[in-house]
């Protein structure tokens, strides 16, 4: 089936079967443990959070949140297929097909990527964009394994492989030019670096204060150097952090404004995106943090996929909570996850103060930084005057973090 906006490569399409079938089985992962026993499970890794953020070998731990994020993803996939099933029969048995012809590993990719999980919660509301940008991203995918053609408007979904063509004179639209496939640098030899890509677009939503500018060819060299020689210092100081970083990042997508400074940010509704500003001025270990930062918060989003931090209710959303790290006033959800962030940053540049990777002043002001919310005491206790609004076994484990600190270093004035 073929549409102006979503070329969906033809497939005898005789209606839609929503039957019980095994069109999934090779991706099916031992998600019974989660299944059978949500709360326990989910217990348990909350649990480990502290030892999993003080930077233990914690891959096992890891492994199994990623048996979460798989199911989680292969179920929101076959919710997907259904919804359209029920409305365009056609066009969801040749979306299937297109997907069951990739191999394994690109339908991992297309199911875990970011913005594939975006586009599916969007389904609803916005089912034209979604649908034009799924099937877009099953025929990028299909070409990255060489089961069909590249053409324009087919890009991966994480964004790592797409169709470009510019004239000399700058136009994009020259029907004339042919197209070439891109394919966009890693971090790690595996985490896309995304410079262009169409997803790129959607990472200026919600940052309209700012004033973007493209990066040079120049420009994109050094980001990139500059990524994957931080990358090797990391895990030079914790191969867990390092760990984190390959495994739970989907996608890096540098943006550079006018604006001096440099920062990074992430969403639960991209989960495995990680948003980076102005690393080609940035120092070393300025993107350090950030890398380590985003990929914590990763893991923390796929844990909430099994329990949801707070209670969903207007209430809840509009509390604030003055940061002791930023003196921001964050909403409950966002000052909840500093708190485990900032904790996991303090072990990691303590670690680094014995490594001699990083310059010792650097280190000692990341340090301070990462302390400061720690030092007039519990910062969990701020939490005390909205009870029932986090749940209890969340606020439990919080609260654990600062006595951790405190066994481990005296910067800390309780």
């Amino acid at each position: 089936m073929t549409t102006s906006q979503g070329d969906i490569r033809a497939y005898d399409a005789q209606g839609y079967d929503s039957g019980n079938s095994d069109w999934l089985e090779e991706l099916a992962v031992q998600d019974l443990s989660w299944v059978v026993s949500t709360s326990a499970r989910y217990a348990s890794i909350l649990k480990k959070i502290p030892g999993i953020f003080a930077w233990q070998d914690s891959r096992d731990h890891l492994a199994n949140l990623q048996v979460l994020a798989r199911s989680v993803a292969l179920r929101r996939l076959r919710s997907c297929l259904d919804y359209i099933g029920r409305y365009d029969p056609a066009l969801c048995k040749s979306m299937r097909s297109c997907f069951e012809e990739l191999p394994t590993e690109g339908k991992i990719r297309f199911i875990t990527a970011p913005e594939t999980f975006c586009r599916i919660s969007k389904l609803r509301h916005e089912p034209v964009d979604s649908i034009v940008f799924l099937c877009n991203a099953l025929n990028g995918e299909a070409a990255l394994h060489g089961l069909g053609p590249i053409k324009k408007d087919y890009t991966t979904a994480l964004g790592d492989y797409y169709a470009h063509s510019m004239a000399a004179d700058g136009n994009a639209d020259d029907e004339n030019v042919p197209l070439t496939a891109v394919r966009a640098p890693r971090l790690a030899d595996s985490v896309p670096i995304d410079f262009a890509s169409s997803n790129v677009a959607n990472a200026y939503e919600g940052q309209e204060n700012l004033e973007y500018l493209p990066y040079s060819v120049e420009e994109m060299e050094v980001v990139c150097e500059k990524l994957n020689k931080v990358y090797d210092q990391i895990g030079r100081v914790s191969e867990a952090a390092a760990y984190m970083i390959k495994q739970h990042v989907k996608v890096v997508i540098p943006l550079k404004t006018k604006e001096l400074g440099y920062g990074s940010t992430s969403q639960p509704h991209f989960p495995g995106r990680v948003l980076m500003r102005g690393v080609h001025a940035a120092p070393f270990e300025g993107i350090a943090t950030h890398l380590v930062h985003e990929a914590m918060h990763q893991v923390l989003y796929m844990l909430e996929w099994a329990g949801p931090f707070l209670v969903e209710a207007a209430d809840v959303r509009a509390v604030r909570v003055k940061s002791g790290w930023t003196a921001r006033d964050l909403p409950l959800h966002s000052y909840i996850h500093a708190c485990f962030i900032w904790y996991g940053l303090s072990n990691f540049w303590m670690l680094a103060s014995s490594s001699g990777i990083f310059e010792a002043a650097a280190i000692q002001k990341n340090l301070d930084k990462a302390m400061a919310g720690f030092r007039d005491g519990n910062p969990v206790d701020l939490l005390a005057p909205y009870p029932g609004m986090l749940r209890y076994d969340v606020l439990k484990v919080a609260g654990t973090l600062w006595d951790r600190l405190q066994g481990k270093s005296d910067q800390i004035v309780a």
